[in-house]
């Protein structure tokens, strides 16, 4: 499933708004690491889906579907390979969870709620 398809299943009735990209996630030997797209690892072949002008700025999300529907953010344990990533809607904020190097999308609330707070990552 793309990281758009897994987006818009997460948000249900509401409607993402923006978006801004980070570092790309990946196994390098025996070490989960996080790339900086700008200034790639020379032994990571990091794909070419988010410019790196791109990096840290906020886009409307109609703007984003683009990149997102290159990539997944669901990946298996032990081996991540994703672009870190924040959606805001009107009333959350979805972003890439990860644990032992799996990875999926979580949603918080974006405003102060009531709300019974869970731990993210695994336990």
């Amino acid at each position: 499933m793309s990281a758009l398809d897994s987006i818009l299943k997460i948000c249900g009735d509401e409607t993402p708004l923006y978006v801004v990209f980070g570092d790309f996630s990946c196994r390098l030997g025996d070490y989960i690491v996080e790339i900086d797209v700008r200034s790639p690892h020379p032994d990571v072949d990091v794909p070419q889906i988010i410019p790196p002008e791109a990096i840290g700025e906020v886009m409307p999300f109609e703007n984003a579907k683009q990149y997102l529907e290159r990539f997944d953010c669901d990946g298996g344990f032990g081996h991540p390979k994703t672009y870190a990533f924040y959606v805001w809607t009107e009333k959350s904020v979805i972003f890439v969870a990860t644990y032992d190097g799996a990875t999926w999308l979580e949603k918080v609330p974006r405003n102060p709620c009531s709300v019974v707070p869970k731990l993210i990552g695994g336990g």
